[in-house]
């Protein structure tokens, strides 16, 4: 009943025209989610004005959620661990902002934009600054300075035993004792810590792969099916992926011992200039790295090589499977052809025709003798032009053919026994005391050997 009697009195407020003004400007002015009696009331009257939309080139505040309007941070944070003069370490895996490490150490953020471990990086890259030496080369991201070394956590490089080793090494080279047995400054020893532990990386992995290509080898020269042609896929994409990073490695060094000023920038300690013999040290450092890493790069492309001549003699042995299983469709199709002119005489005599040579006594013998004929005479003369079109050469035609062009063409060669040489003679003496100035003298002659 409280449902009907409120509906009549809707259905009156609608019909009366004060009513339907003041529901309008109700349903105007009233926020969705508020209705008009817990909204709080004001001297202006019963119902706010609504509120003034923001004009067209008011900035959205920070938290809009509008496509390329979102603001990136600027205290992002950076994981390293801090290694100091003497090779101890002063901070393990501490948590830096990264506008904090540009200050203290006059980098810009895109510079520190290769170490950020969140952003995946796949060229590698030695970059020479006033501040310091930033490396990032596979596994390693770090940052070299005169009397300090920040090694940057990567993804997954903390618990590698890699990593460990790697940790091991820097801090026994960086301590002052091994200084005065190597006779290299602060930063080219953590320089060649670093270059170490990626050599090693490589070579651990060239190791592995190498074992994979050996095995997959040895799998295909006993058989070749459909699975180990697929481990062959993987195992080739892998090996392509491996030697596409140790060429990256190594012309990231090229591209360091090419330019003097990023080497010259790279001497923090002493900074000697660009004709001096002080120089040497560097470059004998990255070119020893240079060569050892064109070693792996060339052991990867002899695997390579490997790799590519197994796949094409693969495909040269699946081709003439092709070959043959097409050859005995082929041989069973001209069978099927000889037989049926064979089975051409049959039909002939089993029409019931009079041929006359019922009384014959050798006309059964005759009629199946030709047929048998029929029969050779055709599957031979298909089979024989079939292995004519098998023969595969250089050239077209029969083989005595091919012997005449060749000797058109090139003509055989004397042997050295026909070519007339001249027989090599004693230089003239003076004429005998009894000849005059007019005696003849016998010019040499050629002799055949």
């Amino acid at each position: 009943m409280r449902a009907i009697v409120r509906t009549r009195v809707l259905i009156k407020a609608l019909h009366t025209p004060t009513s339907l003004s003041t529901s309008r400007h109700l349903c105007t002015t009233t926020p969705c989610h508020e209705s008009p009696a817990t909204r709080p009331r004001t001297s202006a009257g019963p119902c706010a004005p609504p509120p003034t939309p923001a004009a067209a080139g008011a900035t959205p505040p920070p938290n809009f959620g509008g496509l390329g309007t979102t603001q990136l941070s600027p205290d992002i944070m950076l994981r390293c661990t801090i290694f100091d003069s003497t090779g101890s370490t002063t901070s393990t895996s501490g948590v830096f902002k990264k506008s904090r490490l540009c200050s203290e150490h006059g980098l810009e953020p895109r510079d520190l934009r290769k170490i950020d471990s969140r952003v995946p990086n796949l060229v590698p890259t030695i970059l020479a600054r006033r501040g310091g030496i930033l490396v990032n080369i596979l596994h390693i991201r770090a940052m070299v300075k005169r009397d300090k070394v920040l090694l940057f956590d990567s993804y997954g490089s903390t618990d590698s035993q890699l990593h460990s080793a790697f940790v091991y090494n820097l801090q026994h080279n960086l301590r002052p004792h091994h200084q005065s047995g190597s006779g290299l400054a602060y930063e080219f020893r953590a320089l060649e810590s670093i270059l170490v532990s990626v050599l090693d990386a490589l070579r651990i992995e060239l190791g592995v792969v190498r074992g994979w290509t050996s095995g997959v080898l040895e799998e295909l020269d006993d058989d070749v099916d459909r699975e180990k042609l697929r481990t062959l896929l993987q195992v080739s994409r892998k090996l392509n992926a491996f030697l596409s990073r140790a060429k990256a490695v190594k012309n990231a060094v090229v591209e360091v011992l090419e330019n003097d000023q990023d080497m010259q920038l790279m001497y923090l300690s002493s900074t000697p200039t660009i004709d001096s013999e002080g120089m040497d040290q560097l470059e004998l450092l990255l070119e020893s790295f240079d060569k050892q890493v064109e070693e792996v790069v060339a052991e990867t492309t002899q695997l390579q090589s490997d790799m590519s001549n197994t796949q094409e003699v693969v495909e040269l042995i699946l081709d003439n499977n092709r070959n043959k299983l097409l050859a005995l469709d082929l041989k069973t199709s001209i069978a099927t052809m000889g037989i049926s002119a064979g089975t051409l005489w049959a039909g002939l005599f089993g029409m019931n025709l009079k041929s006359h040579m019922e009384e014959l006594d050798w006309a059964f013998a005759g009629v199946s003798g030709v047929a048998f004929g029929a029969v050779l005479l055709t599957a031979g003369i298909g089979l024989r032009r079939l292995e004519r079109l098998r023969k595969v050469g250089l050239g077209q035609g029969p083989v005595k053919r091919r012997k005449d062009v060749w000797a058109t063409h090139w003509p055989e060669t004397p042997m050295p026994t026909d070519i007339v040489q001249p027989v090599p003679t004693p230089a003239p003496s003076a004429p005998p005391l009894g000849l005059g100035l007019g005696a003849k003298w016998d010019a040499p002659k050629r002799v055949k050997r």
